[in-house]
């Protein structure tokens, strides 16, 4: 299971026509996901750049089984 969870604050302070304004924007989150079962822990890379989290995880290699069709 990959649990991830993150929190957003955001502050501003502004002077606009002799009134002074400011915002205060907060906010949290966290998600669950499900990873495949023969994933470790030590394969899952995760980098964070201008706001973007990105999570890369190895999807495990499975065998195919080709099936013949025949067209009646």
């Amino acid at each position: 299971m990959l649990h991830i969870r993150a929190q957003r604050r955001t502050e501003s302070d502004r002077d606009e026509q002799g009134y002074r304004r400011r915002e205060l924007r907060y906010g949290s989150f966290s998600r669950s996901l499900s990873l495949p079962k023969d994933v470790k822990e030590s394969d899952v890379e995760a980098t964070y750049a201008d706001g973007i989290l990105e999570v890369r995880v190895p999807v495990p290699k499975t065998s195919s089984t080709k099936i013949p069709v025949t067209k009646h």
